[in-house]
């Protein structure tokens, strides 16, 4: 992957995360904006990239070290290779690991007493329980929406948003068999 090519999954990926109303899925990674502000990058941007697209050959593996970057709160751009490395291979090994990270997210939910997804979603924000489960609490009802649009929760507004964004690429139908069994404990109060 050149560099280009590494700046547009980027730059697509950092749009669909951070912004409400683009979609990665609707309108792709090769537009016309992300061409010019990769014709835009200083040599030492494109070295950057350069970088990123040497060290991630294939998309997917770009796209999880985005995820990861994103739900570490790294910047690519500017963050160092170490952090964009750890960030890549944390989210890798849950992704790889989800079974196992979702049966003992079920196992810490039940030690709360089936606390509303309302509240749990606090437990996210401080890393207690995987994005992953949040996404299949909320499965097919609008409550990441919801939750997104409350103004109580206006200084979580970016993590909540990055659910949201997040939910395409993580396909819940495969694991909500794992909290089936208990999903009349997490309806909202």
């Amino acid at each position: 992957m050149n560099a280009e090519k590494a700046f547009k999954v980027y730059w697509g990926m950092h749009l669909h995360l951070t912004s409400p109303s683009y979609c990665v899925l609707t309108y792709g990674m090769n537009t016309k904006m992300a061409q010019s502000k990769f014709d835009a990058l200083s040599e030492f941007q494109r070295h950057r990239f350069n970088w990123l697209g040497t060290k991630f050959t294939d998309a997917q593996s770009l796209v999880y070290a985005c995820l990861g970057c994103h739900f570490d709160g790294i910047n690519m751009q500017f963050g160092n290779r170490e952090d964009i490395l750890g960030a890549y291979y944390k989210f890798k090994s849950r992704r790889e690991s989800l079974t196992y990270s979702l049966k003992s997210d079920v196992s810490k939910h039940e030690m709360l007493d089936f606390i509303p997804v309302n509240k749990l979603i606090f437990k996210y924000l401080v890393g207690y329980v995987s994005p992953e489960y949040v996404i299949l609490l909320c499965n097919g009802t609008n409550e990441l929406d919801t939750l997104y649009k409350s103004p109580n929760l206006i200084w979580a507004k970016s993590k909540i948003l990055l659910l949201i964004k997040y939910v395409p690429f993580f396909n819940a139908e495969k694991f909500l068999p794992l909290i089936e069994l208990n999903e009349h404990h997490v309806t909202a109060e």
